[in-house]
């Protein structure tokens, strides 16, 4: 059991990174769209 939770932890961290990677383009992508509607107001 106790070489199995390793690479639990090790699939869990690889889909934060992802998750965390997605989220800071969605953010990033938002911040774009943010700042060209504030412009064209």
């Amino acid at each position: 059991m106790t070489k199995r939770y390793p690479i639990y932890i090790d699939i869990l961290g690889r889909q934060l990174i992802c998750l965390r990677q997605h989220l800071s383009l969605d953010y990033l992508s938002n911040l774009q769209i943010i700042q060209q509607s504030l412009e064209h107001s």
